[in-house]
């Protein structure tokens, strides 16, 4: 069974190209909370701190930066399945 949902997933790539939590809510069309609650529940799942908090901002941390590579293929590959 997985431990993370291709809308985890997706919420945390958001926060990463928005530049932070509020931003990518306002783009994905959800609560600031609910992104946030999502990459929470992804970083339990996976065991891993995706983002450092700098200021008002966050960053990836080394491991974000690794995940990240992956989750853009992931979601790209399911954004293909879905095209067939």
């Amino acid at each position: 069974m997985l431990k993370a949902t291709l809308e985890q997933w997706r919420m945390f790539k958001a926060v990463v190209d928005a530049g932070g939590f509020n931003q990518a809510a306002t783009k994905v069309h959800k609560s600031q909370s609910s992104v946030h609650h999502a990459v929470q529940k992804l970083e339990s799942a996976i065991g891993v701190t995706l983002f450092e908090s700098d200021g008002r901002k966050v960053r990836l941390t080394p491991a974000g930066e690794l995940m990240l590579r992956r989750a853009e293929f992931l979601l790209n590959e399911a954004a293909k399945l879905e095209a067939v």
